[in-house]
């Protein structure tokens, strides 16, 4: 009986070949995402529902609790927010993460710098902020297990660690 249950569930195209490794991006989504109606739906809604609350920019004590950010800082913070970057709005930018996170498990954001596309993390403040997709990028390790840079394919150098964000979803 489990088998011809299995073999309901299951795809017929997809008995006895392998799934697609974890790492298959690509693959995930176009089987996942693309083509499955309900799984698309889901990701729709928890993604398009993430951009409903507030932002609120908030500081960390020396005590470790938060009180609202006031100052130049938390204000160019909250204009960063609200135009993370020249072709997206606030909710534009966390739709595309959470939808990123809700396929992969993952999503990343680069930081661009006031002293442009090549600045370090010396040389200036965060101006834009702008989504990747995780199947492209690559965490490089340090000789201590923490991350040194980002790669992103089909681009020769490196992203520094400071310029990415990334947020796995555990």
């Amino acid at each position: 009986r489990s088998a011809v249950t299995s073999a309901r569930i299951m795809p017929t195209w997809r008995a006895n070949r392998p799934l697609p490794p974890v790492d298959d991006y690509k693959a995930l989504s176009e089987d996942g995402y693309r083509r499955n109606v309900l799984v698309a739906a889901c990701i729709w809604e928890i993604a398009t529902s993430a951009c409903e609350p507030s932002l609120v920019v908030k500081r960390r004590k020396k005590d470790f609790t938060l009180e609202l950010a006031v100052g130049p800082d938390a204000d160019a913070l909250r204009k960063l927010l609200d135009k993370p970057n020249p072709e997206q709005s606030i909710f534009t930018f966390l739709e595309t993460l959470h939808t990123h996170q809700q396929i992969t498990g993952n999503w990343f954001f680069r930081k661009l710098r006031s002293g442009g596309v090549n600045a370090s993390k010396t040389a200036g403040n965060v101006v834009q902020i702008w989504p990747m997709w995780p199947g492209n990028m690559r965490i490089v390790p340090d000789t201590t297990g923490w991350v040194k840079e980002y790669k992103l394919e089909g681009r020769t150098d490196p992203f520094p660690a400071d310029d990415i964000v990334h947020d796995p979803l555990h």
